[in-house]
């Protein structure tokens, strides 16, 4: 399957974004001395934390 993206689009940026976060995600992961390795069960809680658009939980 052939998939044709024309040049200067926005289809175009999105699949560039969407490559470079792939990869950005992989060498987080991945790697021994990775930033998700690193990340204690606080930090955790933290980000994913359920927050409201005011800031308050």
């Amino acid at each position: 399957m052939y998939k044709y993206i024309v040049r200067d689009t926005v289809e175009e940026k999105i699949l560039k974004l969407q490559a470079a976060k792939r990869e950005l995600s992989e060498e987080l992961i991945s790697s021994d001395d990775g930033f998700i390795k690193q990340l204690t069960r606080e930090d955790l809680e933290l980000l994913f934390a359920a927050t409201h658009s005011n800031g308050r939980e």
